[in-house]
């Protein structure tokens, strides 16, 4: 369980550094944004993926929206959801600057 909690983290993490580089500057983060953003990723590291797709989703098209799409993809491959988790892990990946771990969940959802 620690494991995949670590590889959570540090996935969301690359991600989020590749995301400032790859969106405008024109989109500015609010404080709102990021505490639903902590939120949906505290809600995915305690096990509660429907709570974590849902306060993720309320991201989408916000400057943290690669890091949102993650976790909701990340949730709903746990939730065994894979069109949606497919779905949502193609919106990280099109709007980020790709990283190898988003790739290779992306991966695992299409081998399920």
């Amino acid at each position: 369980m620690a494991r995949g909690v670590f590889a959570f983290l540090v996935v969301a993490h690359c991600i989020a550094g590749s995301a400032s580089a790859a969106l405008p500057s024109s989109r500015p983060t609010s404080t709102s944004a990021v505490s639903t953003l902590s939120a949906a990723e505290a809600a995915f590291v305690a096990g509660r993926y429907e709570q974590a797709v849902s306060l993720a989703a309320k991201l989408k098209g916000s400057s943290l929206g690669p890091r949102a799409a993650y976790v909701q993809g990340y949730a709903l491959y746990k939730l065994r959801r894979l069109e949606a988790a497919a779905r949502a892990l193609e919106r990280a990946l099109a709007i980020a600057k790709p990283s190898v771990e988003a790739r290779f969940l992306y991966g695992l959802v299409a081998f399920e």
